[in-house]
C-alpha cells in the first residue's frame, strides 16, 4: 500500500569516492579544554547509547552538491540536518560527539536559519564564512552576533589551522576540519541537549521506501538487518568517503516549514521560531506529528500526535527541513 503525504500548513510564526577530504595528519590543539561530563540519563543524549559521551559537540556546515559527494565522517554524525539553500540544492549541518572522526567535510558557509538550528547544541559551531554584506538580511554574521547564538566558533576564514584544502578536490568542495582543533574551542561547560530513547520503539504504518524531491530525487530504503534507512540521491547510493559504505539511518525526521527566497543568492526557512507538521520513520514505520521552537535559542521539540516528545531508536538521526507542501511517498 502506498501512502502519499502532502502537508499544507500555514507556518505559526517567523521569528567517485576519490571526492572526500581524506586522511591528513592533525596538528595538536594549543591547549585542552576543560573536561565536562554529560548529563546522565542513563542514555547518550544525542544518540541513545548506553555508553555516555563526554558533551563537546562538533556542528558542521557540511557541502552536499554532487561535486562534494561522498562527503567525509558524516556517516559517524549523531544528527544531521539537510535544509534547501540557494539554486534548488540541499546542504547539509551535522553534530559530532559520540563518534568522532579525525577529519570531517568539505565544509561550506552557513546561512542564518542553520545557525538557529546548530544553537540548541551549545558547541562549537564550524563554516567556512557565509552572506556578509553590510546591510544585507541574508547577512549571517550580524545574524549570529546580534541573537548571542554561539559561545565558541570556528569560521575557516580566520581560524586557519582548523582546516586544509584537500588536494585532489577542487575548491570550494574541498575544506576539511581538524574536528579536534574544533573541540579545544570549548572551554566552557555547554548545556546539553537531549533527544528521547527507547530499543524498542513501534510505530503504525508501513514505511519501507520513501522518496521525496528534495534536493533531487531523495530516497531512503528500509533495511531489515541493520534496522536502518540506506540513502540515495537521484538513484544513486550516497556513500560516506570515509566507510566506503552507502549512509545508513536510524531515524528520520521531515519537518514541514515555510522558505522565502530572498534574492538570488539565498533563501530563509522558518525554523527559528514557530511551529508546524512531522513526519517520522523508524523500523520500517512511519507516523506523524508535530514541531515547535519557542525561540531563536530555544530548544525545537518534535512531538507525535498525541503531544508527547517522540522517542528514537538509539543510533543517528537525520533531520529533513522541506519545505511546506512537499510530497512524501511512503510504501
Amino acid at each position: 500500500m502506498k501512502k502519499l503525504i502532502g502537508i499544507m500548513l500555514a507556518v505559526c510564526m517567523i521569528v567517485p569516492l576519490a571526492a572526500g577530504c581524506g586522511k591528513k595528519e592533525e596538528p595538536q590543539p594549543s591547549g585542552a579544554a576543560p573536561t565536562q561530563t554529560a548529563v546522565s540519563t542513563g542514555r547518550d543524549p544525542l544518540n541513545g547509547s548506553e555508553t555516555i559521551s563526554e558533551y563537546k559537540p562538533v556542528i558542521a556546515m557540511i557541502d552536499n552538491s554532487e561535486a562534494a559527494r561522498p562527503q567525509e565522517g558524516i556517516q559517524a554524525a549523531d544528527i544531521m540536518y539537510e535544509c534547501e539553500v540557494e539554486g534548488g540544492i540541499t546542504r547539509l549541518m551535522g553534530v559530532w560527539n559520540s563518534n568522532m572522526p579525525d577529519v570531517i567535510g568539505p565544509v561550506r558557509s552557513a546561512r542564518q536559519y542553520f545557525t538557529a538550528l546548530a544553537s540548541e547544541y551549545d558547541g562549537v559551531f564550524c563554516h567556512f564564512g557565509g552572506p556578509s554584506e553590510s546591510g544585507d538580511k541574508l547577512n549571517v554574521y550580524n545574524y549570529m552576533e546580534r541573537n548571542d547564538l554561539f559561545q565558541a566558533r570556528c569560521d575557516g576564514l580566520t581560524e586557519t589551522e582548523a582546516y586544509y584544502r584537500e588536494s585532489s578536490c577542487s575548491a570550494p568542495h574541498n575544506a576539511c576540519l581538524y574536528t579536534e582543533k574544533a573541540r579545544a574551542m570549548i572551554d566552557f561547560t555547554p548545556t546539553v541537549r537531549a533527544f528521547q530513547f527507547d530499543s524498542e520503539v513501534a510505530l503504525a504504518n508501513q514505511a519501507q521506501e520513501i522518496s521525496l524531491k528534495f534536493g533531487g530525487n531523495l530516497t531512503y530504503t528500509y533495511d531489515s538487518e541493520t534496522q536502518t534507512y540506506k540513502r540515495k540521491v537521484n538513484g544513486k547510493e550516497h556513500r560516506d568517503s570515509d566507510t566506503k559504505k552507502v549512509v545508513e539511518v536510524k531515524n528520520l525526521i521531515f519537518q514541514f516549514t515555510n522558505y522565502h527566497d530572498e534574492n538570488v543568492n539565498g533563501q530563509l526557512a522558518d525554523v527559528a521560531g514557530g511551529s508546524g507538521k512531522i513526519v517520522y520513520a523508524i523500523n520500517g514505520k512511519y507516523a506523524e506529528g508535530t514541531w515547535s521552537k519557542d525561540s531563536v535559542k530555544a530548544k525545537t521539540v518534535y512531538k507525535d500526535a498525541d503531544g508527547n516528545e517522540i522517542v528514537l531508536q538509539p543510533g543517528n538521526t537525520w533531520i529533513h527541513v522541506v519545505p511546506t507542501g512537499t510530497d512524501i511517498t511512503l510504501k
